[in-house]
């Protein structure tokens, strides 16, 4: 399928063919807020597919068209504070040494991820969730419905077929839970990022 091929890569190529390129921005930063108003990222993706209980497509719209930046609430805010040391927690868990970063589709510019974690060769791919809602449902082996969408839009922006999804709380050990590419939901998740993109400035405030 040439959607397949498009975002899907082979893990032995070459830096330099990578369907994405590198965004120097430092997440958290006005101009990394700006950049996510104008593409969809990957916090996007469970609620333009309506498994985000939180928001609404629509509030999305509206934050997203006159660039409305949230302020983040006490858990959110948690959560960042927790990241450096749970990303610390599971490099020495796993021996895999990753780093943030933000990407940007080379074919589709709108779309675009900021990564909690990724290896230096682009091979190895993280999602880090430092709430202790998530590291319960993760010490049963449960990703919530509403992070799926997340972790498939990382997957189909750098075409890796997996990715490690790692949850934490202080004073626990972290689980890992390994997530696959899901080809299904991911040609309808493009499809339907599409669409809200393409509609996204066709309409008035």
């Amino acid at each position: 399928m040439l959607f397949d091929f498009l975002f899907k890569r082979n893990e032995t190529e070459d830096i330099d063919v990578l369907p994405f390129q590198i965004i120097d921005l430092k997440q958290g930063t006005k101009k990394w807020r700006n950049w996510r108003h104008g593409g969809i990222g990957a916090s996007d993706a469970s609620i333009i597919m309506l498994e985000n209980r939180f928001k609404s497509p629509e509030e999305l719209r509206f934050l997203k068209k006159n660039k409305i930046d949230e302020k983040p609430n006490f858990k959110m805010q948690q959560g960042t504070m927790l990241e450096p040391e749970a990303r610390e927690q599971y490099q020495k868990a796993t021996g895999i040494i990753v780093k943030p970063i933000c990407l940007q589709s080379k074919m589709y510019p709108w779309l675009i991820a900021s990564l909690d974690g990724i290896s230096d060769d682009f091979k190895k791919l993280v999602e880090i969730k430092c709430g202790e809602s998530a590291y319960k449902k993760a010490t049963n082996h449960t990703i919530p419905d509403y992070y799926y969408g997340q972790l498939q839009h990382q997957l189909m922006i750098t075409g890796l077929n997996k990715m490690d999804y790692w949850a934490c709380w202080p004073g626990k050990k972290g689980v890992r839970i390994k997530v696959k590419r899901d080809k299904s939901y991911i040609s309808k998740l493009f499809k339907e990022e599409l669409i809200f993109f393409n509609t996204l400035w066709a309409e008035k405030v």
